[in-house]
């Protein structure tokens, strides 16, 4: 059993399984594996797990390890790629997995005195379409889906990582959504 962080609870679950389904998703930041063989169990084809530590060797055939700094990684072109608590700075190998992905599954939090992924990686998912957000206490999960032309007004989990220097409680942020402004793309 593994801790909170990282978790998905039932209902997060069901609402990534059609996004993982016969899908090659890298677990970008895999650390132990554990998030890796989940989302194998929700649908994934196969999982290519990548991370600059040392990770255990997998258990399943059809989750593929390497360990590499994300800006020197150069694989093939990303379909779904999974980021749960990424580093709070600002790493722009991530950031270029990131963009070249069509779909991008976050899982996190940004509240309560807790901060993952930096402001410049939530200013960039603001150029994204919005195909899943299911905020929880413990952790938020959002799936990221094709490029916006225009902007858009921050999720509650969004504007928390952005403003991550201020620390907002996560009933604040998601009770204010309707008033959280817009932010320009930069």
């Amino acid at each position: 059993m593994h801790s909170s962080y990282g978790q998905l609870n039932d209902l997060q679950r069901e609402a990534v399984r059609p996004y993982l389904q016969g899908k090659v998703v890298y677990d970008l930041g895999a650390g132990d594996l554990l998030l890796s063989v989940e989302l194998l169990a929700l649908g994934a084809l196969r999982v290519e797990a990548l991370d600059k530590a040392p990770m255990p060797k997998p258990t399943d055939s059809r989750i593929n390890t390497t360990r590499a700094y994300f800006e020197d990684y150069f694989g093939r072109p990303i379909s779904t790629s999974f980021l749960s608590w990424p580093a709070n700075r600002d790493d722009f190998g991530l950031f270029r997995l990131v963009e070249q992905s069509d779909t991008v599954i976050y899982l996190g939090k940004n509240t309560d005195m807790t901060a993952c992924g930096s402001p410049a990686l939530f200013k960039r998912f603001l150029k994204r379409e919005v195909l899943e957000y299911l905020p929880a206490f413990k952790n938020t999960l959002i799936v990221y889906g094709p490029r916006r032309v225009s902007g858009r007004k921050p999720l509650g989990e969004e504007f928390a990582g952005i403003y991550n220097q201020t620390w907002f409680s996560y009933e604040q942020v998601e009770a204010q959504l309707d008033t959280l402004p817009a932010i320009e793309f930069e």
